[in-house]
This record gives C-alpha cells, sequence and structure tokens, in this order.
C-alpha cells in the first residue's frame, strides 16, 4: 500500500485486446465459482481490437471484483460487462462493471467498504477469508487509470462495482506486433515461477504460453528448491527462476540466499515479484536478484524476464575487473540505486548516489569516478541533460556513462545516445548487463 500511498505507481501505455483479457478473467475465476452459479461475460461489439492502457493493473482490478463477486455469490451469476459509454474518432469511453446476484452490502455500510482492513459485515472476513484490503488496492489503481471505482448495492439481491475509462485506439502494427513477439529467445527459456497464488500462476502461465516459453510452474518454495537442484543434475537447468517474495514459510528472499549458497546453482538467474515493492528493498533483505519486478507484471517486465532467460544458463564473467572501481549512481528511486549498491559491493565496487542529474553534475565536478549510471526521467535535471553537461567536461573514453531508461522507443535511444551516453541498459534494471557494459566501456577504449 505504501508505494499507491505515495502516488509513485507508473500506469503503462501499451496494446492491449479487451477481448483477450476478459477472456483471461474468465479463465481464471471458473475455478472459483460455486457450483450452479453462471459466469457472463459482455464486451461491447464496436470496441477496437486493440487500445491502449495498462492492461495488468486493470486485469488486477477486475480479477479482485470478479474474486469478491465468487465470494459472496453462492447461487445465480455474476456478470463482467465492458461497453462504450462515449467516443470519439480514437477515444473511447468504456464502463467496466462487475454484477452479481449475492448477498448485497447494507446501504449505512457502503460509506465504509473501500476503508482498509475493514468489511461490510465483520462475520464476512471469518466466514470467507479477507482483509478487504484489495477493494482499497483497486480504488487506487483505478484513479491511477483515471476513473472512480463506485459501488450500488440492494441487502440480499447483489452488488454491482463500476468505473469508467477513457482509452484510445491503437493503430500503431509496429507496437501491436511488440507486445505478440515480445522476445526472439524463447527457445533457450526454460523458467520456474514460484508463487503461492493460484490466480498469479494462471495469469502468469497464459502469458508464458503465449510466447512458446518453456516453464515450470510451482506453488511451494521448498519443492522449488528440489525442482532446480533435480533439473541441473539431469543436465536440463532452469535458465531463470521467478520468485515471489511474499510467501508463506520460505520466502522468496530466504529461496534466493539458499540458491545462491548453493554450488551448481549459484549463478542462476533470479527475478523477484512482489505487490510490495518496497519489502524488496528492505536492506535487512540484500538484493539476490537481476531485478525486482512489481505486481502486476508489465510487458516491459515481462519482456527483460524473457530476454534473461533466453541468454541460457549464466556462465563465470570476468567482473572481477571491475575490483576497486569508483561509480556514481543516478536515479531518483531509492530503491533502483540500492539494488544497484548491493550488486557492485559484491564486487568491491565503491558506489556514490546522486537523486538527480544536477546532484550528479554537481558531484562530477567535485569528485574523481570510474563510471556513471544514469536515469532518463528524473525531476530537477533529467539525464539527459545531464549526459550533455558532464559531456561539456569529460569525453565518453576518459568517463563512461551508462543511461538507464524504461522505454524501448528508438526516439529515446537516439536522444540519450546524442547526449553523450556509451551506452544503454533498459529497465527493469537487468545487473547482468550493468556488469558487461562496464566492463566493455572501461577497459576496451
Amino acid at each position: 500500500m505504501a508505494k499507491l500511498e505515495k502516488r509513485r505507481m507508473d500506469i503503462e501505455s501499451v496494446p492491449f485486446s479487451i477481448r483477450i483479457l476478459t477472456e483471461d478473467i474468465e479463465n481464471i475465476i471458473q475455478s472459483k465459482l460455486a457450483q450452479g452459479v453462471g459466469f457472463i461475460r459482455e464486451t461491447d461489439s464496436e470496441i477496437p481490437e486493440y487500445l491502449s492502457g495498462d492492461p495488468y493493473r486493470l486485469q488486477q482490478v477486475l480479477t479482485n471484483l470478479v474474486g469478491n463477486a465468487a465470494k459472496f455469490t453462492q447461487q445465480g451469476s455474476i456478470t463482467l460487462s465492458v461497453k462504450i459509454s462515449a467516443q470519439n474518432a480514437d477515444e473511447f469511453a468504456l464502463r467496466f462493471s462487475v454484477r452479481d446476484t449475492g448477498m448485497g452490502i447494507a446501504q449505512d455500510k457502503l460509506e465504509t467498504i473501500f476503508m482498509p482492513f475493514s468489511q461490510a459485515d465483520a462475520g464476512i472476513a471469518s466466514r470467507f477469508g479477507g482483509t478487504g484490503l484489495g477493494l482499497t488496492i483497486s480504488r487506487e489503481l483505478v484513479s491511477l487509470m483515471g476513473g472512480e471505482l463506485r459501488v450500488e448495492s440492494r441487502l440480499g439481491e447483489g452488488t454491482e462495482f463500476s468505473f469508467t475509462l477513457t482509452l484510445c485506439r491503437c493503430e500503431k502494427k509496429e507496437e501491436i506486433q511488440n507486445m505478440e513477439d515480445i522476445t526472439p529467445c524463447s527457445k533457450r527459456c526454460n523458467i520456474l515461477v514460484v508463487d503461492d497464488n493460484p490466480d498469479t500462476l494462471k495469469i502468469i502461465e497464459s502469458a508464458l504460453k503465449k510466447h512458446g516459453v518453456r516453464f515450470t510452474l510451482c506453488q511451494d518454495s521448498r519443492k522449488a528448491f528440489d525442482l532446480l537442484v533435480d533439473a541441473y543434475r539431469q543436465k536440463d537447468p532452469f535458465t531463470l527462476a521467478w520468485l515471489d517474495i511474499d510467501m508463506p514459510g520460505l520466502s522468496g528472499v530466504d529461496l534466493a540466499k539458499k540458491i545462491r549458497a548453493d554450488h551448481n546453482l549459484n549463478r542462476l538467474r533470479l527475478v523477484a515479484c512482489t505487490s510490495h515493492i518496497e519489502e524488496a528493498g528492505n536492506p535487512d533483505s540484500p538484493s539476490h536478484f537481476s531485478f525486482v519486478a512489481s505486481k502486476p507484471i508489465t510487458p516491459q517486465a515481462l519482456k527483460r524476464i524473457l530476454e534473461e532467460a533466453g541468454a541460457g544458463y549464466p556462465v563465470e564473467d570476468s567482473s572481477s575487473n571491475l575490483n576497486g572501481l569508483k561509480l556514481l549512481i543516478v536515479d531518483d528511486n531509492p530503491l533502483n540505486r540500492f539494488l544497484v549498491i548491493n550488486v557492485m559491493k559484491k564486487l568491491n565496487i565503491e558506489v556514490i548516489e546522486a537523486e538527480n542529474g544536477l546532484d550528479a553534475v554537481n558531484k562530477i565536478s567535485e569528485n574523481k569516478f570510474d563510471a556513471v549510471l544514469m536515469d532518463r526521467m528524473m525531476p530537477v535535471m533529467d539525464g539527459a541533460e545531464a549526459i550533455r553537461r558532464i559531456r561539456e567536461i569529460y569525453d565518453p573514453k576518459t568517463l563512461p556513462i551508462l543511461a538507464f531508461t524504461a522505454s524501448d522507443s528508438q526516439e529515446d535511444k537516439n536522444v540519450l545516445m546524442s547526449a553523450g551516453a556509451n551506452g544503454i541498459v533498459f529497465k527493469p534494471i537487468v545487473y547482468e548487463n550493468i556488469v558487461e557494459n562496464l566492463c566493455r566501456n572501461i577497459f576496451v577504449k
């Protein structure tokens, strides 16, 4: 919740299909319906095949609303509806609603239904489980996407949650192609996905199947370790382990520590996934991961995961050559800085932090660095402007600069390279890529 309360979550704008999204939700919810309860999916036929928006946050909200409806509906039906409420040439105002014929909510309880850790009736929590926190998060996500989550209900008759979002028609065929063909390395992927939440596993399974990736799903972290060991012994090792941090018993962080302590598995690429991204940056839990992704997984994060998995089983590198270097990490996100520092410490690299481009320029004027890691988007002064100012003092051979960016656009790449960056590392940050770029740019001049 902390990340949402700070209003810092990044909302994606990528091509997606309403039809595919609602079909995925229908597949997920079938096993949760009470016997005899029907599920109805209604989508306006005039909705374009592809729209631009944030499908993963939207799916998170709708899956939560449909899941709640399934909990409280013992007979009748649940309807997921997407209708056009207004439109012009390129924009569509879509009304999303989830209706059920369940127990309903008393009118005097509706005002508190979105409050954290509250439900309409205290007995509901003991009977059906849950804290009500999902509705609070759903309301915040809808707000961040530009809508307002509303509820209408009559006790004993049923409930309807609804919101309206304005989404743009997607006509850029190259963007759609990028979404449908996310990685060229799928044949080399062998991914172990570890998450105790069956709904999350179904979403991940659906995404990986679309890209022809070989994978194994596991809900138990201790069993996951045995699967990793067995696969290595059979000379068919996993190329990446995708770990949920927030698991009962042996957590994702503890499983990562166990993997890193194993002589045969310690080079395995690990990706952390969590709904509470701030927990991954806890100083008591040093980073063992290539990068940390927030739930629900965005298309860009999935692309990085598949690229990592497609690189094959890791081999020893020459990172020892970086021993004793002094780096400047420039990023307004403290979690990104923390993760970079943890990795670099293991290589005996000294790291100095800067929160924005202006801070970086000032630190470079006062200190000598061997390389700079520079984020693209920052307040006060962005990365491109900071690189241009640094290049007035140091040339690319004297002070290599690696730029971070979450954008795959050629325009962004051109801006950074024209400013004077030696190379670009895409977010979410893959730390093996940083080491590789540092070796190439510092020692090959």
